[in-house]
């Protein structure tokens, strides 16, 4: 098509509904009040990630910096504050008043590049705070950036502009003193109040938020509060995944879910490979049978529990925990994206249960006898489903015979005996 006349031609100005986006993309993003939560957790990591990146500190350790969640049920009002870099007035205009216009993709970069840093930027797509706006009827950013002013931004429901201004220094030391937040020389508090129609919808209590945290919060490397309780920071392993021990991985799974293990395989690629940790584990109980997935994190980040996208379906018997830098998430929701990446990562997690017990299999007798006599069903059913692991295991898995369970050399001595007798 000949488009070289189009300057001459009429056109018309494209319109944007500040309030009808909110209220859409909003909407659609966060089917639960938690991911309001997550979005300003994530957004309050970075920025701690952003003040050590500042400052060229990234070898000293986190402890004196902190996300603080606090939620008052009686006046519907949710707080979230950071001790990091903080927000000069046109930085707050520029980051707040341009969704989708996030940098955090090129921050990391450069973090990896510059620094070797394991750390990740969680936010990339820069729309994490459209939940606060669509979930509040009032939403107030108070920021302080060392060496500048402290500002102030405001965004009221159902308004088409919001407000930014520098303020004092005493407004901010106001807030701090009231909602009892730990002071800092820099950083940021936002506070929420949240809608009637949200809380109406949503179940939304102090023990609602703090489960949320939890479940999200609890393998990032920044400390994360709810209140005056720690949350986050309880899993050091995770700092140090490629050379943790299995008693490592046997005590933190035990930690973690409160279950004893029988067989434990750790997974480690490089952030030159595929850039993920975790480790997988066959349960000594048979409660978890009917329901047996792997927790996926991005960036520590929970997102999701998995039984078929990264875990294959045939290996029913395993559990797992798995952090990835590198697999996304469908803008701030909770699906991962399937794209090249996640198959790769699903091939190694095949590769690896399957190695695992190959070479289980010509060491480690009593490992085995433990495992089959627990999970003979879902073992079989998993031989019988993938005929590379059946390769792994023929010898080991047992069939009904009669009366006895018998594995297949068995099976093929008393045949061949039998047939020998006969002759």
């Amino acid at each position: 098509m000949d488009r070289s006349n189009d300057n001459t031609k009429p056109r018309i100005e494209l319109v944007v509904n500040l309030v009808g986006l909110i209220k859409i993309f909003g909407e659609a993003l966060y089917k639960e009040f938690t991911a309001l939560v997550r979005e300003l957790v994530q957004n309050g990591h970075d920025a701690i990630i952003k003040k050590h990146s500042a400052s060229n500190d990234f070898l000293s350790n986190f402890s004196r910096d902190r996300v603080t969640v606090i939620y008052d049920e009686a006046n519907r009002i949710l707080i979230v504050s950071d001790t990091g870099i903080g927000m000069t007035k046109d930085e707050l205009a520029a980051e707040l008043n341009n969704f989708a216009g996030s940098q955090k993709k090129q921050f990391q970069e450069d973090i990896i590049y510059n620094f070797d840093s394991n750390l990740r930027i969680i936010g990339e797509y820069g729309v994490g705070f459209l939940s606060a706006m669509a979930a509040s009827t009032e939403v107030n950013v108070w920021s302080l950036k060392q060496g500048s002013s402290p500002a102030h931004w405001k965004y009221n429901r159902g308004d088409a502009t919001a407000l930014v201004e520098d303020i004092d220094l005493i407004d901010v030391n106001e807030i701090i003193a009231k909602w009892k937040l730990p002071s800092s020389n820099s950083g940021t508090i936002i506070i929420c109040e949240v809608s009637e129609e949200t809380y109406e919808a949503y179940p939304i209590d102090e023990y609602e938020v703090k489960r949320s945290l939890v479940r999200y919060a609890t393998l990032l490397p920044i400390p994360v509060y709810f209140k005056q309780e720690l949350i986050s920071c309880k899993f050091n392993i995770w700092d140090n995944c490629a050379n943790a021990s299995l008693t490592d991985w046997k005590d933190f799974i035990e930690k973690f879910t409160n279950e004893k293990t029988l067989y434990i395989i750790p997974l480690y690629s490089p952030s030159s490979e595929l850039d993920i940790q975790g480790v997988l584990w066959i349960p000594e109980s048979l409660a978890f049978h009917n329901h047996s997935p792997i927790d996926v994190y991005i960036k520590r980040m929970f997102v999701t529990k998995d039984e078929s996208i990264l875990k294959p379906e045939w290996a029913r018997f395993m559990k797992g925990v798995i952090n990835s830098n590198n697999i996304r998430r469908i803008v701030a929701g909770n699906t991962i994206i399937e794209d090249k990446h996640v198959l790769e990562v699903k091939d190694f997690i095949k590769e690896k249960i399957l190695t695992s017990f190959q070479q289980t299999n010509s060491q480690f007798q009593k490992e085995y006898n433990k495992i089959f006599g627990i999970h003979y069903e879902l073992i079989k059913e998993a031989a019988i489903s993938e005929q590379a692991f059946l390769s792994c295991i023929w010898d080991k898995v047992r069939f009904k015979a009669g009366y006895k369970l018998i594995t297949i050399p068995e099976y093929l001595s008393i045949t061949a005996n039998k047939i020998g007798k006969k002759i």
